[in-house]
């Protein structure tokens, strides 16, 4: 049995943010300063 909860784009970015550590969340900002990244890149990028 699949689950999918259907959330709008701003509350999927609360629940995404939410579950990440204050240090995590400064990275992927200071990485987004730079241009746009996909989650891909970002991953790379901050090492997660």
């Amino acid at each position: 049995m699949e689950y999918v909860m259907l959330v709008n784009p701003d509350e999927a970015y609360e629940y995404f943010l939410g579950t990440l550590s204050n240090r995590t969340r400064i990275k992927i900002l200071n990485e987004l300063l730079s241009g746009e990244k996909n989650v891909s890149e970002l991953t790379a990028a901050i090492g997660v």
